[in-house]
């Protein structure tokens, strides 16, 4: 699978922290998932998202911010056969892992895992992951026959019930009750099991008397019912339709589609309600990330790979200050050399009555030199536009004007005009003393995209009149999945128009020594998708200037003490370089700043916590000075505009309109007579409102051709017709992708749920959604 460079960056997504590490951890269990969906493919077998995974494609078209694994759902006879299959064909470059397979492991009988092989030449593995070194993979649950009668499943559920309490004790070596009430629960259940359990092997054991409990009990693939035990293991009552799973369709899930159940509305409003589409941030059913252990325990791998991978370690010498250089006087030095220049002029005359041209020369080549010396001092600190550069330079073209050798003139006639040059030299030094010494600051992003949280700090120092600003983007490297640098990149052509840009060669940090620098790389080195030139890693660029201060460049949402996961999801962030090496770290609240205390507390020890309370500074996200943006400002308002206007010209309200592909592919004719009456509506009232259908994209890259073009021939006449209504607006193409226009552009959702009606919820816009009858 392809991913653009870019993908692998940090992002923050819904207000939570979303690691370069995990988006290739995501990268690579899609991997996974490929290479499953095509082996399905070819047996034929039928396999959907579930759960988180399914309920990330619905909501965000992806993972779940929160979320980093995959699960996929299958009923019985297709997981049957998949194990059967996979045995001889996917072991080579998977494991399977189950009870199965691996005895006594924490895996229920009802799920197997596909993960990757981590063996021999890395290289070939990691490329193929994505660069992600520990081992990965999908969840593969198994969805069995149910009874469908309700006192038989009441009463088979209770009794399930009961088993399921037992093994829990009887499985559980530490457990707080005395030991002969474990010793019961073993005896409850080796009666029900009709046979002896071996105590080193109970785990496995209780595993396979379960699989053959719930097979033998409804072996139906008639029944209409099927169940999810392991959901009812764990306290979740999961019984669905079996004719959810009947037809299936493809769901934009990350840069891919994934398979889901037409009506995955029914499937989902089981696990988490009918208000799936309110995300809950609670956390996950296992430690998050899942591969923090094996991350910590990577042996053998490339020196450079390991340094991406592992947790930047603390080390208390990083915090000091050392070889930090001092900035040039440049007025004060400048002012030194024009009284040089000046005793210099004083001795020319004398050698002129002796005729010595040989000193007189010397004296002249040591002028010219201390006059490059001094352009360079001031080009370098002030610039080339003031007065004393010039002045500088008309002093150097007097001292080029030396008469040639000519036998026949005098050695006076070969000097330049003394006073001349007495006067020019006072007039610098009159210029020089009128310089007066502004604090520099330097600002170093690196991307174009990055500068908006730097932008209103930068605008700040610019209007500053005692404050000279310079924003010098810097270059950056992209990482391969072998975490090695790639080719040079430099985005200081796409800042904006305003922002005066300075080459990154041309401004001398050792000699002009900024008195502050902003930057927005924390990582320096151990990134795993870019890193900047090494000049600019903090440990170094701290040498030059007075304060070093790190910007970040996102804003997330407020953590709470209680959420765990996202706390666990800026762990490495924090603990990285840039937080080490800069003098100061903006934070946008108190709250945050708390966060990161807890987490660098951890980092570095209870000694140092009097160093980080003075280092982080919450002063708030440049981010919340950047202006909203405005209608006019997109292109689909300039596109629309006639459409969006009143006939006094105030703007109209405009409701984006979203049907989705569930209840299209159920009942098409009459989902088409349910759209064209909300059109009708909204047409009615197109003097205070606009509406803009846009079709979910998953109709028309999938429903539509799916159905036979008879049923399907009503949706597709009104999408024709709707086309040519003057009032109206079909958003589609490219301009369907536009998503932040959308947002900014419309004042309301009406539809289906979806990603976009999501975003309108975080956005905090009205959201009406359609009630999903089939």
């Amino acid at each position: 699978m392809d991913f653009p460079e870019s993908y692998f960056d940090d992002e923050v997504r819904d207000g939570f922290f979303v690691s370069g590490q995990m988006k290739r951890c995501w990268a690579s269990q899609l991997e996974v998932l490929s290479d499953f969906d095509e082996f399905c493919k070819r047996h034929d077998l039928k396999w959907f998202a579930a759960y988180g995974t399914l309920l990330g494609a619905v909501r965000h078209g992806g993972f779940i911010p929160w979320d980093d694994d995959i699960d996929i759902i299958m009923l019985r006879r297709d997981y049957d056969k998949f194990l059967m299959y996979a045995e001889n064909e996917l072991t080579g470059t998977y494991s399977l892992v189950n009870q199965q397979h691996n005895p006594g492991i924490e895996i229920s009988i009802y799920c197997t895992r596909l993960t990757s092989k981590l063996e021999g030449d890395l290289a070939v593995p990691l490329n193929k992951f994505h660069g992600f070194p520990p081992i990965t993979g999908i969840d593969i649950l198994c969805l069995e026959d149910f009874t469908d009668n309700r006192k038989e499943a009441k009463e088979y559920l209770s009794k399930y019930k009961k088993l399921t309490d037992a093994a829990r004790e009887a499985n559980n070596e530490n457990s707080i009750f005395p030991q002969e009430i474990r010793e019961g629960a073993i005896r409850f259940l080796e009666k029900n099991a009709g046979k002896k359990f071996d105590p080193d092997k109970i785990g496995y054991e209780l595993e396979q008397f379960f699989d053959r409990l719930h097979r033998n009990s409804f072996n139906n693939p008639r029944s209409k019912k099927v169940i999810d035990y392991m959901g009812v293991y764990v306290g979740l009552k999961r019984i669905y339709s079996r004719d959810i799973f009947d037809d299936w369709m493809l769901m934009p899930f990350e840069n891919t589609h994934i398979r889901v159940p037409v009506r995955y509305h029914e499937f989902l409003g089981l696990p988490f309600g009918p208000d799936y589409m309110m995300p809950v941030k609670g956390g996950s059913a296992h430690a998050y990330p899942f591969y923090r252990k094996q991350i910590e325990n990577i042996q053998g791998m490339d020196t450079y790979v390991k340094c991406v991978w592992h947790p930047y370690e603390f080390w208390m010498p990083d915090l000091e200050r050392k070889d930090r250089s001092v900035r040039d006087d440049a007025k004060g030095k400048s002012l030194q050399f024009t009284e040089l220049l000046l005793k210099i002029h004083m001795m020319i005359p004398r050698y002129i009555e002796l005729g010595d041209m040989a000193n007189i020369e010397k004296l002249l080549t040591s002028c010219q030199d201390v006059g490059q010396n001094m352009e360079q001092l001031l080009t370098t600190n002030y610039g080339e536009d003031i007065p004393a550069v010039e002045l500088v330079r008309n002093y150097r073209s007097e001292l080029d004007v030396i008469a040639d050798a000519d036998p026949g003139k005098t050695v006076s006639d070969k000097v330049p005009d003394i006073d001349r040059l007495n006067r020019i030299i006072m007039d610098l030094a009159k210029e020089l003393e009128q310089i007066k010494e502004k604090r520099q600051v330097v600002f170093i992003p690196y991307k174009a995209s990055q500068w908006p949280a730097m932008e209103s700090i930068w605008k700040a120092a610019e209007e500053d009149p005692d404050c000279d600003a310079y924003v010098i983007p810097i270059p950056y490297y992209r990482k391969d999945n072998l975490a090695r640098a790639g080719e040079q990149i430099y985005e200081g052509d796409l800042f904006p128009s305003h922002v005066p840009v300075v080459d990154f060669n041309s401004y001398d940090f050792e000699n002009r020594h900024p008195d502050v620098i902003y930057m927005v790389s924390a990582y320096d080195e151990i990134s795993c998708s870019d890193c900047v030139y090494p000049f600019f890693y903090g440990f170094n660029i701290k040498k030059f200037t007075d304060k070093l201060i790190y910007v970040p460049p996102f804003e997330i949402e407020e953590i709470t003490p209680d959420n765990g996961v996202a706390l666990e999801a800026i762990r490495q962030y924090v603990q990285s370089p840039g937080f080490v090496n800069a003098d100061y770290i903006v934070t946008q609240s108190e709250n945050t700043k708390e966060r990161y205390m807890t987490i660098l507390k951890e980092f570095s020890g209870d000694e140092f916590v009097s160093y980080w309370d003075n280092k982080l500074l919450p002063l708030g996200t440049p981010l919340w000075d950047i202006p909203e943006r405005k209608k006019t400002d997109t292109s689909l308002y300039k596109k629309w505009e006639e459409k969006l206007l009143k006939s006094d010209s105030e703007e109209k309200r405009l409701i984006l309109f979203q049907n989705g592909a569930d209840t299209l592919y159920m009942n098409p004719r009459k989902e088409a007579e349910r759209i064209r009456k909300i059109l009708e509506t909204f047409e009615s009232r197109a003097d205070s409102v606009t509406l803009v259908w846009m079709p979910q994209p998953e109709i028309a890259e999938y429903i539509v051709d799916m159905l036979p073009e008879k049923k399907i021939a009503p949706y597709l006449d009104l999408i024709r017709e709707y086309k040519e209504k003057s009032a109206c607006i079909l958003l589609e193409g490219e301009d369907a992708k536009k998503d932040d226009e959308i947002l900014t552009l419309c004042d309301a959702y009406y539809g289906n749920p979806g990603p976009l009606s999501h975003k309108f919820m975080m956005k905090d816009k009205p959201v009406m959604l359609f009630e999903q009858k089939f």
